[in-house]
């Protein structure tokens, strides 16, 4: 067995005709032959090969060049390499670069000093300037986390962005890319801690190429990466300048990734219009507050991207993050004025077909307070058209949101009073749509305000649904609670025109309770003024209603304020059972 000793560490054996590389003493590495035989002629082609990573690239496909020789001069070919590698500081363009980095690696954990220093500056060298095959192989092996200290690691990963924050080259790999790409969420952290130090290290020699690279995810449109950023606060902590100079590389390009990536995240809210998730929307918030600060223009830009090429998607994500809102009054007032955007008439839509009237709806009210300031007109349009239309979900959702507010005195008499719709039959039919989503309290709010702005011609149209509406619009009226807001004076037509069938329906369809509830307090206040005024009620009603009706309306309040004479009076033809039942009412009295 022939055996040739390098150094300290290194030696080969040939063994049953194979070259085999020791470490000390332990079996390393089998040598496998790699050997080239190149003409004097082609000498001048090759005159740019730097290592035999280089050579073996030219060559691999060129079997004619590949030469075989007998083992024991393959053994002293490679005693003689390996002897040249050691004897130049273990020099990789000296051996192929898969065999060289391995040594290198073992005579580090053997304690080599110089195959340490080389093998570290290899690997960082590599990082720095290598491509993605290299970057995952180094990874995998774990050879940053193993054999560098957290400093000589940012410092590797500061001089890699450095090197990859050139706008205008796109074949290097992204750091950034890789890092997240490569590893699962359970391993986040630790990189995102490590993207911290590099921040604060690269602060002011490096932030320009760092933020390049942030530009170049956002023009490859890498949505994994920028949400990951986004999530661990690395792009949310940007300054004002930071967005500022992205903006001004990618223009619309920002708005329009970061619209992909709330579409991305709210599929996983289904059912919801706005993104179910605090936390998200609360990134997204710190950024557009800093986007305030810049041009807005190149949001303007963006907005009005998204909205032709998606608005279905485009107006959700304008309205949970607030993204109109970061634009100045002058630029929101040209996008509400742009007739090829239709801004507020795509709000509306939106929120007709996804209910949104009756979630929350603070941000919508603040986003119309300003399009009430900069597009009066155009949004008084927009309702006075949604009436014309008779479209009582968008109605529904201007009661629930009180946009009548935005209207001015005569723009609202105008609405109340127009002629080409009933405004208050209108108003009404949209208590269906209260009723489906249990909502209670939005009609009672907005005839409260109506009536404070608008009251005698309010009343006036109440009281003509009183005399010539249906049932089914006087009970909706009566549920509304329009009428408790009135005075006494006020209340009094609505008596009188009680006589009609309407009193009788509510009774006959079991709406008694509900209905004298709220008119006892206004007979018994009216009858100090008008003392026969609940007998003349009372009279109207008996005249009509079925028994189940008149057994409910023995059991009410009101009849405490008649006389047993006046209800004899009234009912003189009843059975003598219920008059004995109104004679134990009298007693108990």
């Amino acid at each position: 067995m022939k055996e040739f000793k390098v150094n300290e560490y290194i030696s080969l054996r040939l063994e049953s005709e194979q070259t085999v590389i020791y470490i000390k003493g332990k079996c390393f590495h089998h040598c496998k032959s790699l050997l080239y035989n190149v003409p004097v002629k082609e000498i001048k082609d090759y005159e740019d090969i730097q290592c035999i990573d280089d050579l073996e690239s030219i060559c691999e496909n060129q079997t004619e060049k590949k030469i075989v020789i007998d083992p024991e001069s393959e053994f002293w070919a490679y005693c003689s390499n390996i002897q040249a590698w050691a004897e130049n500081d273990y020099d990789t363009c000296l051996l192929h670069r898969e065999i060289s980095i391995s040594l290198l690696k073992n005579l580090t954990d053997v304690g080599d000093p110089v195959a340490k220093r080389v093998f570290k500056a290899e690997i960082a060298k590599s990082f720095e300037t290598g491509n993605k095959n290299i970057f995952y192989y180094l990874l995998d092996q774990n050879y940053l986390g193993h054999y560098f200290s957290e400093e000589e690691l940012i410092t590797i990963y500061v001089n890699r962005i450095i090197h990859d924050g050139n706008l205008k080259s796109k074949s290097n790999p992204n750091l950034l890319e890789i890092l997240i790409n490569r590893f699962p969420m359970s391993s986040y952290y630790y990189y995102t801690e490590i993207l911290y130090h590099i921040l604060e290290k690269i602060k002011d020699k490096a932030r320009i190429p760092f933020l390049n690279n942030i530009i170049r995810l956002f023009l490859n449109e890498n949505l994994t990466v920028i949400t990951f950023l986004i999530k661990e606060f690395v792009i949310t902590e940007f300054t004002v300048d930071d967005f500022a100079y992205i903006l001004q590389n990618i223009n619309a390009k920002f708005l329009e990734i970061m619209f992909k990536i709330y579409i991305e995240e709210k599929k996983n809210y289904k059912g919801y219009w706005y993104l179910d998730n605090d936390f998200f929307r609360a990134y997204y918030w710190e950024i557009f507050e800093k986007l305030e600060k810049v041009d807005h223009s190149l949001l303007k830009s963006g907005i009005k991207n998204i909205i032709q090429e998606d608005s279905l998607n485009a107006i959700p994500f304008l309205l949970d993050l607030e993204v109109l809102e970061t634009l100045n009054l002058k630029l929101l007032e040209e996008l509400i004025k742009d007739k090829n955007i239709a801004l507020i008439d795509k709000i509306l839509e939106f929120l007709r077909n996804h209910n949104c009237f009756y979630g929350p709806r603070e941000k919508q009210i603040d986003l119309f307070d300003k399009f009430n300031e900069i597009a009066h007109q155009n949004l008084t349009e927009s309702i006075f058209e949604t009436f014309k239309k008779k479209d009582v979900h968008n109605i529904a959702g201007f009661v629930d949101s009180n946009y009548f507010y935005y209207l001015k005195e005569n723009e609202l008499l105008s609405l109340v009073n127009s002629p080409d719709f009933d405004f208050m039959k209108l108003i009404l039919e949209t208590r269906k749509k209260f009723d489906e989503f249990e909502i209670d309290d939005s009609m009672y709010y907005f005839f409260e305000s109506l009536l404070n702005r608008m009251r005698k011609p309010v009343i006036q149209k109440c009281i003509e649904i009183f005399e010539n509406g249906t049932f089914e619009e006087i009970n909706t009226l009566i549920k509304s609670g329009v009428l408790w807001y009135l005075t006494i004076e006020e209340f009094s037509p609505f008596i009188e025109i009680s006589n009609s069938k309407v009193i009788k329906e509510l009774l006959n369809l079991l709406e008694y309770n509900y209905v004298l509830e709220g008119l006892e307090y206004y007979l018994v206040e009216m009858k100090k003024d008008n003392p026969n005024i609940i007998k003349k009620f009372m009279k109207s009603i008996f005249l009509n209603c079925n028994d189940t009706a008149l057994e409910q309306l023995l059991l009410s309040p009101l009849l405490y304020y008649i006389t047993l004479e006046d209800v004899l009076d009234i009912f003189d033809k009843l059975p003598l059972e219920i008059q004995d039942k109104l004679r134990e009412i009298e007693n108990d009295k």
